[in-house]
């Protein structure tokens, strides 16, 4: 990719914005406005693509994010568990070669190993469900970000991100209850990007 511009110059549509210029020779095409007063230069250009990808890729794996935690949501209100009475009666019902014991008799030793054992297992589960916790709570956070941001689109905008990564649907489809053409919704598309990228690049350092 050609090297980004240094070029800078007040926003005739925000005076409180800087934005690039590019030479009308240049053939380096601008993926989106660097918004923000403190993004200045080439870093700040380099900087907006990679949210701009960050963006897009949080869009086109939102679905998948939503199965992880109907997944970690089951793991954690349904966690393995077994009682200290399933523990004693698989110890005293078996022998070391696995074959079976008779009378079902349960001694001191066996018992004191059951329930040493099951302290420890409980605890294990507990480490799990502290792990799957946390991980269920980024995710649930990145789509409740994900989705407030798309709110604050304008109403076509994001009703072009919605039906397209939300819902899944095909692009013709999308052109169709839009009532646009196919290359105007994917215009559409690329300007929700846009928006969604500056939204992500502004709360970036408060987060």
């Amino acid at each position: 990719m050609a090297d980004c511009p240094t070029r800078w110059a007040i926003s005739p549509l925000n005076p409180t914005e800087l934005a690039f210029t590019v030479p009308l020779s240049s053939n380096w095409i601008p993926p989106l406005r660097c918004a923000g007063a403190n993004l200045i230069g080439k870093g700040a250009c380099i900087m907006s693509t990679e949210m701009n990808a960050h963006v897009l890729n949080l869009l086109e794996t939102y679905r998948e994010r939503e199965r992880k935690i109907a997944l970690l949501r089951y793991e954690l209100e349904h966690p393995a568990h077994v009682s200290s009475q399933e523990m004693v009666e698989a110890m005293s019902l078996r022998r070391g070669d696995g074959s079976s014991l008779s009378g079902g008799h349960v001694s001191d030793k066996t018992l004191y190993i059951a329930l040493n054992y099951q302290e420890k297992l409980e605890q294990v589960n507990l480490d799990v469900a502290r792990e799957i916790a946390v991980q269920l709570v980024e995710l649930e956070q990145q789509q409740k970000r994900l989705r407030y941001y798309v709110s604050l689109l304008d109403e076509q905008k994001r009703m072009v991100i919605q039906l397209a990564y939300f819902d899944r649907l095909p692009w013709e489809a999308i052109a169709e209850k839009l009532e646009v053409s196919l290359r105007t919704a994917h215009k559409i598309k690329n300007k929700a990007l846009g928006r969604l990228t500056e939204m992500y690049l502004f709360t970036e350092d408060y987060i």
